[in-house]
């Protein structure tokens, strides 16, 4: 009987330590398309820590550029990568405070993008994954100093420490959809 209970301290610690950390997902709004419709995604970047963390962006216009999150589609041709960054001279960088159990999310059009990379997709069925890689070292001189305030919200910020940038790399769970 001992073991069992042992067993089950364990999945309890690791459920625990998975709620304990930041989450990526994707997500696509429907299943099938025609070809050069627009294809509605959305990734959700979930703070499951009990701190706040640092994260950043970019902006062109109104148009919201991550370039930290790895997309790849594959499908009938093989694999596309999908370019989410908008040209770095006409971006203008920002920085959030994501507080804990919060989520940033980021809802955009997939044709858009391939579009702008000069990409089509041919009918058939695509699997779509992504990563989000957000590493501090890189971050820190970039941000330390800089203003953050919380994400998603328009209050003023306060001055970004170097130990508040989250460094780290998160996978989605894959998502699939079909072009007819």
């Amino acid at each position: 009987m001992w073991r069992p209970l042992v067993w089950s301290a364990a999945a309890v610690v690791c459920a625990a330590q998975q709620n304990t950390q930041m989450q990526f997902s994707i997500s696509i709004e429907g299943n099938q398309f025609r070809s050069g419709d627009p294809i509605p995604v959305q990734w959700n970047l979930h703070n499951g820590t009990n701190q706040a963390w640092v994260v950043y962006g970019a902006k062109i216009g109104s148009h919201v550029s991550y370039p930290q999150i790895a997309l790849s589609l594959d499908g009938p041709n093989g694999r596309i990568a999908v370019d989410l960054q908008a040209p770095e001279k006409a971006s203008t960088f920002s920085a959030c405070r994501l507080m804990p159990g919060e989520t940033l999310r980021n809802d955009f059009n997939l044709t858009e993008w391939l579009n702008q990379q000069g990409t089509k997709l041919a009918p058939g069925a695509y699997r779509m994954s992504a990563t989000f890689n957000h590493p501090a070292s890189e971050m820190r001189s970039m941000l330390t100093g800089s203003i953050a305030g919380r994400c998603g919200a328009s209050e003023s910020g306060s001055v970004v420490q170097a130990n508040e940038i989250w460094g780290g790399t998160v996978a989605a769970p894959s998502t699939s959809f079909v072009i007819r």
